[in-house]
């Protein structure tokens, strides 16, 4: 979506009509129903009313077929499907059927929209068409989707290992080994290898193929990844570079480990890191806490200087940018750490209460080597500070009360949580410290195997399974349950006992359980819930 092949030599080519375009015909996008989930788009030309410049198509931009439909189109106006714009396949177009139906300068027009794909997105390319006269202009601009919530997303992060080669000469085959572990859902990814001429020498891209997308999380990888390359010809003591990119599902880990050199039968081990932060918590103060976990994934103890930065701005790309970053940007953190083999260590950082959300974390470890120069480790992930689960129930009124009870299929762990529905019937999960700290210290937390049960007030309940966290399934970050009324006793069963609950408190008022459509009053309306949902779930 955001990297529409063609586009971007457009906009370079029309940056100064952009500008224009911008100020004189402003589009504005919301989400206005995250069920489907369906957008409406604002039109207002903002032409001088001498200029005759008019709007008479647009399309929003997208690159996979059957996606995006319109729902509504104002008088006048036409909308097709699938319609090829410039390089971009599969966009939407709304056109005007005459010149009188343009969008004069000084007019606007709505138009909504939906996607087939349960994903929601966070901005859409949309070009415009202008006309005036025989004259024609077009123009494309970004636009931020307003009113969008925070879903688990994608997590971006680099990774890198500079280590020496070994001495002992050149006779037999040398060879780089290591293992890249992926604890974390990894939605694509990025292992390569450079000589010190900078000449590649190991390359590996997952998914091989592109994926349809969206939905991206049909295909996700968990496990390790064996590298070995050949470094035939290599001298004593060179500097190898091992860069890895990527995304993760909510998540930031990586590292190298069983790092060695092997000639023939001979194994020269080097220092090994993993590390993993945690998704960050929200203190009262507005503060947030973040865990960096460091492991020893190595057969050597580990001994070397950590730095850290809390508040990068960006993703710092594999090479000098990223081994550099001490000389732009101050360590927030910094301290000597030992590790012995399979050991672990964590440390619990603070991002100040001005951090702007969704930083970058920048680390480096100079791991030392008593008889050589050091393994040099540096990484750059997003923070992570999503909602824990994502919920819609369809037909809950706002303020509906709602609790969830999440559990690990594999370790047992329970946590249970109370939330509320919004205006547009989603629900949101956000951990307090003492459920961050239980989740994260459970060693299967990134493993899909988390069951979800929801039970929102009066209504039978609904338990999802096999779902990731921070998230929802893997294809759609909501969970997404009918609002069935009828189950007073909470029983998960709309029966007899329900109906009597209702007939023995029917005219009474106040907040009770009885009131299952929370008008105030026990009343007929309560019962025809239990009567027209009689049975469900028994």
């Amino acid at each position: 979506m955001k990297n529409l092949k063609g586009l971007l030599g457009f906009l370079l080519g029309a940056g100064l009509s952009l500008a224009s375009a911008q100020q004189n015909v402003q589009i504005t996008l919301t989400l206005i129903n995250p069920a489907l989930p369906e957008y409406e788009m604002q039109v207002v030309n903002q032409n001088a009313g001498g200029s005759g410049w008019s709007v008479d198509q647009l399309h929003v931009l997208y690159g996979t077929a059957g996606v995006l439909q319109s729902t509504s189109v104002p008088s006048g106006w036409t909308a097709m499907w699938d319609v090829p714009w410039d390089a971009i396949p599969h966009n939407l177009r709304f056109e005007a059927n005459t010149p009188a139906d343009r969008i004069a300068p000084g007019g606007a027009r709505t138009f909504r929209f939906k996607m087939t794909t349960k994903t929601p997105v966070e901005d859409f390319y949309i070009q415009f068409r202008v006309v005036n006269g025989s004259d024609t202009k077009e123009y494309a601009d970004r636009v931020k989707i307003l009113s969008v919530l925070s879903v688990p997303a994608d997590a971006p992060k680099t990774g890198m290992a500079i280590t020496p080669s070994p001495g002992g000469g050149l006779q037999g085959a040398l060879q780089l080994r290591y293992e890249a572990p992926y604890r974390v859902p990894a939605t694509e990814f990025q292992l390569t290898a450079f000589d010190p001429s900078g000449e590649e020498r190991d390359h590996l891209v997952y998914p091989e193929a592109p994926i349809r997308q969206p939905p991206h999380l049909e295909h996700y990888f968990l496990g390790v990844v064996s590298r070995q390359i050949d470094a035939s010809g290599a001298g004593i003591g060179e500097a190898w570079t091992l860069c890895a990119s990527g995304k993760e599902w909510n998540g930031s880990a990586f590292g190298f480990a069983n790092l060695r050199w092997e000639r023939e039968n001979t194994v020269f081990p080097r220092p090994s890191l993993c590390w993993q932060f945690s998704p960050s918590v929200r203190l009262p103060d507005g503060s947030r806490l973040v865990q960096l976990r460091l492991i020893n994934c190595g057969v050597l103890p580990l001994n070397g200087q950590l730095a850290v930065h809390l508040r990068g701005g960006r993703l710092l790309a594999c090479g000098s940018e990223l081994a550099g970053w001490r000389r732009n940007f101050p360590p927030d953190f910094q301290t000597e750490a030992t590790l012995a083999p399979n050991a672990s260590r964590e440390w619990l950082l603070t991002i100040p209460v001005d951090t702007p959300p969704l930083r970058y974390f920048y680390g480096a470890f100079l791991a030392n080597m008593p008889d050589g120069a050091p393994t040099e480790f540096y990484f750059a992930h997003q923070e992570v500070e999503r909602p824990l689960l994502v919920g819609l129930i369809e037909g809950a009124p706002p303020n509906h009360p709602v609790q969830i009870r999440l559990t690990s299929s594999q370790t047992g762990l329970q946590i249970g949580f109370t939330a509320r529905t919004d205006a547009r019937s989603v629900w949101q999960v956000t951990p307090d410290l003492a459920a961050w700290v239980a989740l994260y210290s459970d060693p299967a937390v990134y493993q899909p195997l988390w069951q979800v049960r929801i039970k929102p007030r009066g209504a039978v309940s609904q338990t999802f399974m096999e779902v990731l966290i921070p998230g929802g399934d893997t294809l759609d970050p909501y969970l997404r349950m009918p609002l069935i009324l009828g189950d007073v006793n909470s029983d998960d069963c709309i029966d007899d006992a329900d109906l009597l609950a209702i007939l023995f408190a029917f005219g009474q008022t106040g907040n009770r359980p009885e009131d299952l459509n929370q008008d105030g009053v026990v009343d007929d309306a309560d019962l025809l819930l239990v009567l027209f949902n009689f049975g469900v779930g028994c």
